[in-house]
């Protein structure tokens, strides 16, 4: 039917300064910008549509915002209050119809079903939508949502009309409707792939609507995503399985107090062990340990390190600890360590653990109890001794694609 709709998509707008702003009533109709700290040499993480008018979005430094509108307000990052945001919009939505996934912290999609396919039904719902969350969650909590026949054209719309926008992709607007469109407004298009779309002359959607498959899976993305975008932006609803975990990973930008070898050393141990409780929650081995620095050299400016170590499949913290040391030996003495990130990959789920006599199993336990014990009577009641001086310093940070558990604050 060319009036029906498969999926809708919901995109919260300028989620975190949208937060800020439903609880601080003097950041309301201002230019504002979410900051992981207040000063001038870090980035935007998020800024209000008032500021968003001067060309302040996420990524923007500090210093240039300041430069851009001589009057805009800056605010603190609280992930915990984000998280506790996204709950209260999950419940409203759920008021109002099944959530079929989660995408991010501030993006929801819903499968439609039986007369909610009809684009006048569906377009009620997602009024009813509108107005539970704020209702139920606050006036400043505006959302854009999509309507399209699958969930990637759904994701699209959100974008197509914002802030508080509703827009429906049927099969009956294809392809015209996505002509006014950059190719950097389609998902999983950034900055290197629209170059890369430029040197094999595509410029418009116009012009890689008329790719053929084969020219998008083996020529151009030269992968199977080619051949789903050319499914899906023709109005296809294909699904796909979600791909089981591939990594764990936590980041932190070190604050001024952090930014020196010992300290940064610290802060990254206790990231490494908070993806070991993720790790042992759920059910997993990792077998490889990455590390990611970014720091300062005064000779040679802003510079990077990056390794990773394989080992066999664990979930023993004191045998990841000694990999990273080993790598964090390699780090320069004179760098200032900037921002830290650590991954934990080859995932092994641990039905399909593979036992090694030097295992050592008793440890293993131990590791389990210490995670139950921190559960049941408060985050860090067990910890390691080396850890005392770090300990509530970094707090958990949103990660877009996975939502924190409110525990882990």
């Amino acid at each position: 039917m060319s009036n029906q709709v498969n999926w809708l998509y919901l995109d919260l707008n300028s989620f975190f300064a949208s937060c800020e702003q439903q609880e601080n009533p003097y950041f309301r109709g201002k230019p504002l910008a979410v900051v992981p700290m207040l000063v001038d040499s870090t980035s935007v993480l998020a800024a209000s549509y008032p500021a968003k008018k001067f060309g302040i979005k996420t990524g923007t430094k500090v210093s240039d915002a300041k430069k851009m509108c001589p009057e805009i307000l800056f605010t603190v990052t609280n992930h915990k209050k984000y998280i506790q945001y996204h709950h209260k919009v999950i419940e409203a939505v759920e008021k109002c119809a099944p959530i079929s996934s989660v995408q991010s912290i501030d993006e929801i999609c819903i499968e439609l079903t039986g007369s909610q396919k009809r684009l006048d039904i569906a377009i009620q719902l997602a009024h009813k939508i509108k107005t539970q969350i704020r209702q139920d969650v606050g006036e400043c909590l505006t959302c854009s949502i999509g309507l399209a026949t699958n969930k990637y054209l759904a994701k699209v719309a959100t974008d197509m009309q914002k802030p508080d926008g509703l827009t429906s992709l049927l099969a009956s607007d294809l392809p015209q409707k996505l002509y006014s469109l950059k190719l950097s407004d389609l998902p999983g298009v950034g900055r290197k792939m629209e170059l890369h779309l430029n040197s094999q002359s595509i410029f418009t959607i116009e012009e890689l609507l008329n790719k053929t498959e084969n020219e998008l899976r083996h020529q151009i993305w030269k992968s199977v995503w080619g051949s789903r975008l050319y499914h899906w932006l023709r109005g296809v609803d294909l699904n796909f399985k979600s791909n089981e975990t591939q990594s764990i990973s936590h980041q932190h930008v070190l604050g001024p107090e952090n930014r020196n070898l010992e300290k940064a050393y610290l802060v990254t141990q206790r990231l490494l062990l908070k993806a070991m409780i993720r790790l042992r929650a759920d059910s997993f081995f990792t077998k490889r340990l990455g590390v990611y620095v970014k720091y300062f050299h005064k000779n040679k400016g802003s510079m990077y390190y990056e390794n990773s170590q394989s080992f066999s499949e664990t979930q023993d913290n004191f045998i990841v600890l000694k990999f990273l040391k080993k790598m964090w030996n390699e780090i320069p003495k004179d760098a200032k360590p900037l921002k830290v990130s650590i991954v934990l990959s080859s995932l092994v789920k641990q039905q399909q653990h593979q036992f090694s006599f030097f295992e050592d199993v008793k440890k293993n336990e131990l590791h389990h109890l210490v995670d139950k014990i921190n559960q049941k009577h408060g985050k860090n009641t067990v910890f390691h001794a080396e850890m005392f001086d770090i300990l509530g310093k970094d707090t958990a940070k949103i990660a877009f694609k996975r939502i924190p558990k409110l525990d882990e604050f």
